[in-house]
């Protein structure tokens, strides 16, 4: 076992990357290039997603995570949308669903499963879009 910080200060037990992570993430900015940057830490990360944050804004953004391993899972769930609708975007250089979708819309409160599928696009497996 290794015992690892997140981007977000919280130290976390990682299991040769099979175990599960928990992370909160604030979004952040008002476009997808200065969005909240979701870290991962293991191979299946559970991403608390909150707006609680600033003015209130129809749209605030979170990026997935680029430099993924293939095969990684990223759950996400809104867990505070009281300031905005968090929209998910793909990283710079990526995509959602080879393309055909440019952000995935969290504004029902439930949650998304993203599966990296290869070095450049991560595929929606369920969730509001």
């Amino acid at each position: 076992m290794t015992t690892i910080v997140d981007p977000l200060g919280t130290p976390v037990p990682v299991y040769n990357r099979s175990g599960v992570a928990i992370v909160s993430v604030s979004a952040t900015g008002m476009s997808g290039s200065d969005g909240a940057s979701i870290p991962t830490v293991s191979g299946h990360t559970i991403v608390l997603l909150s707006c609680n944050i600033g003015p209130i804004s129809n749209n605030i953004y979170a990026v997935l995570p680029s430099g993924t391993e293939i095969g990684d899972l990223l759950e996400v769930y809104s867990v505070d949308i009281s300031q905005g609708i968090p929209l998910i975007v793909p990283a710079s250089g990526e995509t959602i669903n080879s393309g055909h979708t440019d952000q995935i819309s969290m504004n029902s409160g439930r949650g998304a499963l993203f599966r990296k599928t290869s070095s450049t696009n991560w595929q929606v497996l369920w969730g509001v879009s």
